[in-house]
């Protein structure tokens, strides 16, 4: 028994961060510019050729640190061949929302929330390190098309909610709207344009909701699914195509300072930020009810 208790202290303390040294996170790309990530994925080579990257600013504009989104969590990803940056947003003090191929065969990832500068150690930030024990993809999660791109992390240390620490608020269970022709945006650290590094500030940009039947053409048969929500970069010059954090948070604000989450950044064209091409995201309303059922976690946390 004594032991029992001793292995769950160590695992405890392995799993949670308690100094926080500077991370060096220089090499840190987005999740599907880690080698093979295209690799046996269903989307047409041609979007991946025909356009060639440019370094023309794409990113969008900084948030104010007085008005960020004090529901956005930042994901350091750690795989075998790489680190991958990634976004979500916090449903609990317990959970974090994000998409399935962030963390998909990865071997831990480390969670920082409150975070603004993720390049400085700002007093407002929280981290905790989660380990694949506490992941839940979802069952029908594909890792070709993409389709059912959503995951849950769970804490066994819970968050100490503050100003800058909140929970997201999403559409209610049951809710059918589309959001069609609505002024969504895209919350991230993702690169500012298609040649440079990534963003040490979060970044916003503006993007119109577009429906389904215009989105789908734009990729292969079976990427476009009812449960994929679609944005426009083609007025905004491919705005928000490079900005936005894979698993990262895509909202709406019809009432002032009470933005609601609609998507999951899932996917773009292979090319990066190609002018005119949407990008797909997951479709929140589509899965409330697994997002409930799945909030809590599936086992007793570790002491």
């Amino acid at each position: 028994m004594k032991f029992v208790v001793l292995a769950l202290l160590i695992v405890s303390a392995l799993a949670e961060d308690i100094n926080y040294d500077p991370i060096d996170s220089s090499s840190a790309v987005r999740r599907s510019e880690l080698p093979g990530f295209w690799d046996g994925k269903d989307f047409p080579r041609i979007l991946s050729a025909s356009f060639a990257r440019s370094p023309r600013i794409v990113g969008g504009t900084p948030v104010n640190p007085a008005h960020s989104a004090n529901y956005i969590a930042l994901l350091n990803v750690n795989f075998p061949f790489g680190i991958a940056l990634c976004g979500g947003s916090i449903l609990t003090n317990r959970a974090i929302l994000t998409a399935a191929h962030c963390i998909h065969e990865s071997t831990h990832t480390l969670l920082i929330v409150g975070v603004h500068n993720r390049h400085v150690i700002e007093p407002s930030q929280q981290r905790r390190t989660i380990l694949p024990l506490r992941y839940v993809n979802h069952p029908l999660f594909n890792a070709r098309t993409l389709n059912s791109n959503i995951a849950i992390l769970h804490i066994d240390s819970p968050l100490t909610m503050t100003l800058q620490v909140g929970v997201v608020r999403l559409p209610p269970e049951g809710s059918p709207e589309l959001f069609a022709n609505e002024n969504a945006r895209s919350l991230g650290w993702g690169r500012v344009n298609n040649t440079g590094p990534t963003s040490s500030i979060l970044m916003q940009a503006f993007n119109t909701v577009i429906t389904n039947a215009l989105c789908a053409p734009s990729f292969a048969p079976g990427i476009v699914s009812d449960t994929t929500l679609c944005v426009s970069t083609s007025a905004t010059g491919g705005q928000g195509a490079c900005h936005a954090d894979e698993g990262g948070v895509l909202d709406i604000q019809r009432l002032p300072g009470n933005p609601m989450q609609i998507g999951i950044t899932s996917f773009f064209a292979p090319a990066g930020c190609v002018t005119g091409l949407p990008i797909g995201y997951t479709r929140i309303t589509n899965f409330r009810g697994w997002i409930t059922q799945n909030t809590v976690p599936p086992n007793p946390p570790l002491p």
